[in-house]
C-alpha cells in the first residue's frame, strides 16, 4: 500500500509519515514526487506502507487459501480491501465483471473464471518452388486446467494461478496426413516411413515426406586429349581479373607411330524428372561428337583416335591430323640451304644471313636469326636474337584477314548508306526532284569517301587470289558506285544484291580461315614481324622494328623495352617501356575496340586507338590508352 505526504522540505514530509504510522523515520521506503515553487518550496513524496502497518492501522485484508478468496473489513479509519483484474482470469464481484481495481469487503460475493484455451493442433505442407519436394510442420498446443495459488493476508491482491494439468490433443493420423497431400494434388514420391514416424512425435519442423526425381541431364560427348592440342580450345587463359597466364602456351610436342591421340567420352544417359505432383519433366539431351581424322590419323574405333606416321598431332575444324616433324640439328646456311616443309620444323642451331625457313605448320628456332625470313603457318617461337629479319606468322591468312578486313568495312558503310538514303527521301532533305542515284553520288562524294579505296583493295585482292566470284562482284561495284555509275541507278533497292555478295564472300572466307597463331620472340631489331594472332616477347624487347599482330601484343619481362618503330595490334598491347630519354619516336596502335597498356613511357610516344591520335609530351607511368562510349580517345597516365 502507498500513501502520500507534502511538505515544504522531503524531511518535513518524512516526519508526517514517520507520525502517521507510527513507525521510526529512518525505516521508511519513499519515492519523491513533484518539487515546485520558487519562493516557497514544496515537495511531494510517496511512501510504502510496510505489510505490518496496514494491519496495525486496521486495514482490509484479502488473501488465498485453498481455492477459496477470504475477505477481512477494515476496522477504526482503516482502508478496505482491493482486488485487481487479472490476466488469467475473469473476475465478478458482486455479479458485476471488474475491469479495474475494486474494494471488496466480507459481505462482497468473489467469483473467478480462469482463462483457458482450448487444446489446438496445426498442420503445414509446404511445397519447394521447384515442386520436387514437400516439408511437413505439425504443432500441438495443450489446454492447461489452472488452480488458484494461495497467499497470505494483503490489502491489495492480484489473484495467480498455477497449471494443474495439461491436456493434449489426439495426434494427427497418417490418414490425415495423406489426406491433407490429397487437397494439395501430391501423388508422387510420397515417404510413408517418414509419415509414420512424425505421427509419433510431439512436434514436427519441415521434414521432407514427399520427394520428386530430379532431371539428370545427358553430359556432352567430350574429347579426351592424351596429347598437348593445338586447336582452338587451346587459348591463352586469363581469370576475371584479367591476368594472363602466359605458362598456358606451350611448345612442340612430337608422339610415335600408334600413339593415341585422343578418346571420345560418350554422353551419359539422361533420367527424365518427376515432380510431387506426378508431372514428367524431360531432361536435356547432350551434344553428340563425331571424330574426324585426316593425314597422318586413323580412327582405332568409333571413340579413338591414334597415330599413324610421328609427328606433331592437331586439330582444325574438328579434325584431327599429324603434322610431320622436320628437326635439324644444327645452324641453317648455305650448306643445310633454305628449309621448306610442310609439317613442323625445329631448328637447335640458328639461321644464318640470307636464308628461309618456311613451314607448312610451326617453327621453334633456340639460336639467332640474322637477315633472313622466317614463314610459317602455325605458331612460331624463336628463343634467340632477331636482327634485319622478316618473321611471317599465319602465312596466307595474314593475306585473307586483310580481304576481311575490307569487306567487312565496305559492307559496314554500304549498310550505313542504304540507312542513310531512306532518311533522306522520308524527309526530302534533298528535295522532291532529286532521283535515288543522285542522293548515292552525292553520298558516295561526301560522306562515304571510302568506298571507291574499298573497291580499289577489292581489285588488288581479286588479283591475288584469283577468285572467279570475286572478280564478278567487282565488276558490280564498278557498275553501281564508282564515278558516275551512280547515276544510272533508279531505286536504291538496286544496292541490295552488292550487300549480299559481299556478305556471301564475307562468309566463304571466314569459314576457310584457319586458327590464329602465336609468334613468341627474344628479342628483335631491325626486323618485321607480322602474325595472324599474338605476338609475345618473352626477352628485352625490340628496338627500331616494325611489328603488327592481328590479335595482342604483349611483353612479359619487366624490363623490357620498345624502343622506335611501329607496333600495331588489333585487340590489346601490354608493354612495359616505350620510347627513350632522348625521345625517339615510338608508335603503338590498336583498333578502335583496342586498349593500349603501358607501365612506362617516354616523350613522344605515339598513341592511336582506331583513326585518333595522342601523342604523350611528358614521361608517364602507367599509361592506359582506349575510345570511351561517346567515341572520345582517352589516355589515362601518372606523371613519373
Amino acid at each position: 500500500m502507498i500513501k502520500t505526504y507534502k511538505g515544504i522540505s522531503i524531511e518535513v514530509c518524512l516526519d508526517l509519515a514517520a507520525i502517521d504510522l507510527d513507525i521510526d523515520k529512518s525505516v521508511i521506503v519513499y519515492t519523491v514526487l513533484e518539487k515546485k515553487g520558487l519562493f516557497k518550496k514544496e515537495f511531494t513524496i510517496n511512501v510504502e506502507v510496510p505489510y505490518k502497518e496496514i494491519l496495525k492501522k486496521g486495514n482490509g485484508t484479502i488473501k488465498v487459501e485453498d481455492g477459496k478468496i477470504i475477505v477481512k473489513n477494515p476496522t477504526e479509519n482503516g482502508s478496505p480491501a482491493i482486488i485487481c483484474p487479472s490476466n488469467f482470469a475473469k473476475i465478478k464481484v458482486d455479479d458485476i465483471f471488474i475491469a479495474k481495481e475494486k474494494d471488496v469487503y466480507e459481505h462482497s460475493i468473489i467469483e473467478y473464471y480462469p482463462i483457458e484455451e482450448e487444446a489446438s493442433r496445426t498442420m503445414d505442407i509446404i511445397i519447394s518452388p521447384d515442386n520436387l519436394k514437400a516439408f511437413l510442420s505439425i504443432n500441438y498446443e495443450a489446454k492447461k486446467n489452472l488452480e488458484l495459488k494461495n497467499c497470505k493476508d494483503k490489502n491489495k491482491l492480484e489473484l495467480e494461478f498455477l497449471i494443474k494439468d495439461r491436456i493434449f490433443p489426439p495426434k494427427f493420423k497418417i490418414s490425415e496426413i495423406k489426406e491433407e497431400l490429397s487437397k494439395k494434388h501430391i501423388a508422387y514420391g510420397i515417404i510413408d516411413k517418414t509419415i509414420e514416424n512424425c505421427v509419433e512425435k510431439e512436434e514436427v519442423k519441415n521434414i521432407v515426406i514427399a520427394q520428386g526425381q530430379a532431371i539428370v541431364d545427358e553430359v556432352d560427348d567430350y574429347i579426351d586429349f592424351k596429347f598437348e592440342i593445338d586447336s582452338d580450345i587451346k587459348q591463352l587463359k586469363e581469370d576475371k581479373e584479367g591476368n594472363i597466364d602466359f605458362k598456358s602456351i606451350g611448345a612442340v610436342s612430337a608422339i610415335q607411330v600408334g600413339a593415341i591421340i585422343a578418346v571420345k567420352v560418350s554422353a551419359e544417359n539422361g533420367t527424365e524428372g518427376i515432380d510431387i505432383f506426378g508431372n514428367k519433366k524431360k531432361f536435356k539431351v547432350g551434344k553428340k561428337l563425331n571424330l574426324k581424322v585426316s593425314d597422318g590419323c586413323k580412327l582405332q574405333d568409333e571413340n579413338t583416335v591414334v597415330a599413324e606416321t610421328s609427328g606433331k598431332p592437331c586439330i582444325k575444324n574438328g579434325t584431327f591430323y599429324i603434322f610431320k616433324l622436320h628437326e635439324i640439328a644444327k645452324d641453317v646456311d648455305l650448306k643445310t640451304g633454305n628449309i621448306n616443309f610442310v609439317g613442323d620444323i625445329v631448328i637447335h642451331g640458328e639461321v644464318k644471313e640470307g636464308m628461309q625457313v618456311i613451314s607448312g605448320n610451326s617453327i621453334v628456332i633456340d639460336g639467332n636469326i640474322e637477315r633472313s625470313v622466317i614463314s610459317g603457318k602455325g605458331d612460331i617461337i624463336l628463343k634467340g636474337n632477331v636482327i634485319a629479319s622478316k618473321v611471317n606468322g599465319g602465312g596466307e591468312d595474314l593475306a585473307k584477314l586483310k580481304i576481311i578486313q575490307n569487306l567487312g568495312d565496305f559492307y559496314l558503310d554500304l549498310k550505313n548508306m542504304i540507312d542513310a538514303i531512306e532518311e533522306i527521301k522520308k524527309f526530302n532533305l534533298l528535295g522532291y526532284d532529286i532521283t535515288d542515284g543522285n542522293i548515292i553520288k552525292v553520298l558516295v562524294e561526301n560522306k562515304f569517301k571510302n568506298i571507291p579505296r574499298y573497291y580499289m583493295n577489292a581489285i588488288k585482292d581479286a588479283t591475288v587470289s584469283k577468285d572467279p566470284a570475286s572478280k564478278k562482284m567487282i565488276v558490280v561495284f564498278k557498275e553501281k558506285l564508282i564515278g558516275l555509275a551512280p547515276l544510272s541507278i533508279k531505286h536504291y533497292s538496286e544496292l541490295y544484291p552488292i550487300l549480299e555478295m559481299l556478305e556471301g564472300e564475307l562468309l566463304i572466307l571466314r569459314a576457310n580461315q584457319s586458327l590464329p597463331v602465336t609468334v613468341k620472340v627474344g628479342y628483335c631489331q631491325d626486323s618485321e614481324i607480322v602474325s595472324s594472332g599474338d605476338i609475345i616477347f618473352t626477352g628485352s624487347g625490340l628496338y627500331i622494328s616494325n611489328v603488327s599482330g592481328n590479335d595482342k601484343i604483349l611483353f612479359l619481362q619487366d624490363r623490357c623495352v620498345t624502343r622506335g618503330g611501329s607496333i600495331k595490334a588489333g585487340s590489346e598491347i601490354r608493354s612495359k617501356i616505350v620510347g627513350s630519354e632522348g625521345g625517339v619516336a615510338t608508335r603503338l596502335s590498336v583498333n578502335k575496340e583496342g586498349h593500349i597498356w603501358i607501365d612506362l613511357a617516354y616523350e613522344n610516344t605515339i598513341l592511336t586507338v582506331g583513326s585518333k591520335e595522342y601523342v604523350l609530351d611528358s614521361k608517364s607511368r602507367n599509361v592506359h590508352a582506349y575510345i570511351n562510349e561517346d567515341y572520345e580517345l582517352v589516355v589515362d597516365k601518372l606523371k613519373y
